[in-house]
Order: C-alpha cells, then sequence, then structure tokens
C-alpha cells in the first residue's frame, strides 16, 4: 500500500496516473464507437431517446448521493498524519454509504408516490445508482493510494464484457424493448461495485467508524464544492431532459447519436480525474505556473488537430455508420469545441480547489449552469436541437473566460510567456467556430 506521505509529482509519477486514466478513457471511447453503431442500427431513434434519457436522470441523480465529499476530501487527508489516514477515511466512507442509500430511497419514494417515472424506470435508476455508490467509494480509496490499475481494469472488464452480452442479445434478437439493454448494463455495474468492495475490504482493514469531526471538516469543503459539482452535471446532462420533453425521444435519439461521437474528446477530460485532483494539492505555486504553461502551450496545437480531425472524418463516419444520422455534424462540431474548452476548465479547478477557492468554483459554476438552463428552456423549442448543443458549448466558454481571469490573478507568475496570448486565441476562435457551425 503507498504511503500518503510517498505521493509524489514526480513526472513519473503523475504520467502513470495519466496514462492510466488515458488509457481508460480512449478504451471507454472506443467501446462507444463500437456500442452506439450496433445500438442505431438495431433500435429506432425512440429507443436511442429513451436509453439516452434513463442514463441522464441517473447522471443527475448520481450527484446527489455523495455531496461531493470524497472528492473534496484530498486536502483534508492530506493534514492527517500516515496513521490516522485510513481511521479518516472510514469516516468519510461510512459516512457517504449512508447518507447515498437514503437518498436512493427517498427517490424511489418519492417517484413511485407521485408517479414521476415507470416502474422500470425506478428499478434501473435506483440500482445504476447504488452501484454507481459503492464504486465510487471504491475507487476514492484507490485513487489515494494510486492504486490506479485496478480500477482500469475492473471498469474496462465490466464496460467489455456488457457491451459483448448487448451485442449478443441483439443480433440473436433475444431482446422484447429496448429496456434489456439497460437491464444488461445495470447488471454488470453493479457486479464491478460489488467486486471493488469485496477488494477494498480485503486490501485495508475496514471498520464501522464515524468521525463527526471529520465530517464536519470535509463538509465544510464540500458544501461549496458539491453545487459547483452539480452545476457541471446539469451543464452535462440538462439538455437530454429538456430535449425529450421538448422534442421527444427521436429527437434525443439523435442528439445522444452526436454526443457520443463527440465525447471522445470529453474522455481527455475524464483521464485528469485520475491525477489531477489527487495530485495538484501536493504541488506549490513554482510548480502549478510551469504546468499551466507547459498545458496551454500543448493544448494549442491539440485543439486545431482535434477540430480539424472532425471536421474532416464526422461525416464519413456517420454515413458508415448510419445515413440516417447525418445531419448531426454541426450538432457534433459544436459539442467538439466545448468538449475541448471543458479540458482546460477542469484544470483550472484543479488550480483553484488546491489554494482553497472552492466558492469562486460554486459561483462560475452556478451560473454558467443557469446560462445553460435558460437558453435551453428558451431555444430549443423554437430553434431546435443544434440549440443544445449551442448552450452547452457556450457555457463552457463563459466558464473559461472567468476562471482564467480568476487564475491569473490567483497566480502572477503566469504573466509573460505567452499565456495571455494564448487564452484570447482559444476563446475568439472556439466562439467564432461555435456560431459558423450553428449557423452554417
Amino acid at each position: 500500500m503507498t504511503s500518503i506521505n510517498k505521493i509524489s509529482l514526480s513526472n513519473k509519477n503523475l504520467l502513470s496516473k495519466f496514462s492510466h486514466g488515458l488509457v481508460l478513457n480512449i478504451l471507454l471511447k472506443f467501446k462507444g464507437l463500437i456500442y452506439f453503431p450496433i445500438i442505431v442500427n438495431f433500435l429506432d431513434k425512440e429507443d436511442v431517446g429513451e436509453i439516452a434519457y434513463v442514463k441522464s436522470i441517473t447522471a443527475l441523480l448520481v450527484g446527489l448521493l455523495l455531496l461531493n465529499i470524497p472528492d473534496s476530501s484530498n486536502r483534508l487527508i492530506l493534514k492527517e498524519e500516515n496513521k490516522k489516514v485510513l481511521l479518516t477515511i472510514n469516516s468519510i466512507t461510512n459516512f457517504c454509504f449512508v447518507f447515498g442509500i437514503v437518498i436512493v430511497m427517498v427517490f424511489c419514494f418519492i417517484a413511485k408516490a407521485l408517479d414521476l417515472l415507470d416502474d422500470r424506470v425506478i428499478f434501473i435508476v435506483s440500482t445504476l445508482l447504488v452501484a454507481g455508490l459503492v464504486q465510487k467509494l471504491s475507487q476514492y480509496v484507490f485513487q489515494i493510494y494510486q492504486n490506479t490499475k485496478l480500477l482500469m481494469r475492473t471498469i474496462l472488464i465490466t464496460e467489455y464484457i456488457s457491451l459483448g452480452i448487448v451485442v449478443l442479445v441483439l443480433y440473436n434478437d433475444w431482446y422484447n424493448d429496448a429496456f434489456v439493454i439497460l437491464y444488461i448494463y445495470s447488471f454488470f455495474v453493479f457486479i464491478s461495485s460489488i467486486y471493488l468492495i469485496n477488494k477494498l475490504f480485503k486490501e485495508y482493514s475496514f471498520k464501522k467508524y464515524l468521525d463527526i469531526k471529520v465530517i464536519k471538516n470535509v463538509l465544510k469543503i464540500s458544501l461549496f464544492l458539491f453545487p459547483a459539482s452539480y452545476s457541471m452535471a446539469l451543464i452535462q446532462s440538462s439538455d437530454f431532459v429538456i430535449l425529450e420533453h421538448s422534442l421527444g425521444y427521436e429527437v434525443l435519439g439523435e442528439y445522444s447519436f452526436a454526443y457520443s461521437l463527440a465525447s471522445i474528446v470529453s474522455g481527455f477530460s475524464m483521464a485528469l480525474t485520475f491525477f489531477w485532483y489527487s495530485s495538484v494539492v501536493y504541488a506549490d505555486d513554482e510548480k502549478l505556473i510551469a504546468l499551466i504553461k507547459k498545458i496551454t502551450k500543448i493544448s494549442l496545437l491539440f485543439f486545431a488537430f482535434v477540430v480539424l480531425g472532425y471536421y474532416l472524418f464526422t461525416e464519413p463516419v456517420v454515413n458508415l455508420i448510419n445515413e440516417e444520422y447525418v445531419s448531426v455534424f454541426n450538432i457534433v462540431m459544436i459539442l467538439v469545441i466545448g468538449f475541448f474548452i471543458n479540458i482546460l476548465n477542469q484544470i483550472f479547478q484543479g488550480v483553484m480547489y488546491a489554494k482553497k477557492k472552492e466558492k469562486y468554483i460554486l459561483i462560475d459554476t452556478a451560473f454558467c449552469a443557469l446560462i445553460n438552463i435558460v437558453l435551453n428552456i428558451v431555444f430549443i423549442p423554437k430553434y431546435g436541437v443544434i440549440f443544445a448543443a449551442f448552450s452547452t458549448s457556450i457555457s463552457y466558454l463563459i466558464l473559461y473566460t472567468f476562471r482564467f481571469n480568476y487564475i491569473f490573478k490567483l497566480l502572477p507568475g503566469l504573466k509573460g510567456g505567452g499565456v495571455k496570448l494564448f487564452f484570447y486565441f482559444f476563446l475568439f476562435s472556439s466562439l467564432g467556430l461555435t456560431i459558423y457551425f450553428l449557423w452554417i
């Protein structure tokens, strides 16, 4: 077991953790490239939309289970002596589990009592929520101790076995409706969560222990970061819900297909979580400034490569998968720009968190989530599905502007080296491209 005090910011250490996250998310996105073509060719758009709708509800609810406590506890754990770390982790894990289960039960009661959702949807969503709760708590501990290989292996095995079963069921026509796909997925995610929690108890001596002082201290951080985290979930998922209520499952099916293609880029953002938030808290200003300058310069080249690649290959890929979805080209391009900008947003957020500025994370994210929801409500019914993509990307661009200006003030050493020039290039080129793909 890796000691908390031995976790380092060496280039080798960071590269190892990032490579695990990057490989994981690339393979997950590759799985999506296999999964979605199969889904859209065996199911109609309404069924594809229904699957996306259930998953978006789950994504919106899962944030409520944890109050962002695990991701908020890194700074707290750093203050502990190594012998007290496990007791602190015990307290956080036990509290989150009990609180999460209570929230799932409340969701089931309200959804059933008010007849808000179909019984099948309630069952699948609650199963995914419980599995997600257990999985997140297990991942939280393994990531602290840098056991990212286990996470990568477990998640990939779960995803690809479930993919194989789905392919088998669809090709042999062993299904009555689209919910079979969701049943298969929720079953394997649940089994995966049980495996992880079992490994967790074997690896560490977990106890029925709860330190109220620890919970109070971490809540002081998480109660700022939780609304920020939930606001980000609203930006990412509210368009699915509003699309379904405004335009129906068929249009939502098209949008979810475009979203899946574009979200390959967001895999890089997800890869950051494997090392950035659990590592950046160890860095001093000099190290942070050096990292941001390097990332900014590399991002410029990568941005041009990504946008050009999508511009050239999106239509051929869509035509190869299913010609019925050829109209999603502009939606994909707009989302790609927003997803890329959000990679930089996550980097800035890690710095703000490390510098104990979670209050500002709450303010800027909540403001952008509100803008996103208002744009969706106002423009989707009138102008159609493309404004769902537009509102998402514009929200990320506004967030990027807020955070860059704040980081620039927080780390004065960023002045010079052309960092501000890179910022203006990203801002105006992204905004110009977004508007261009909206209107052509």
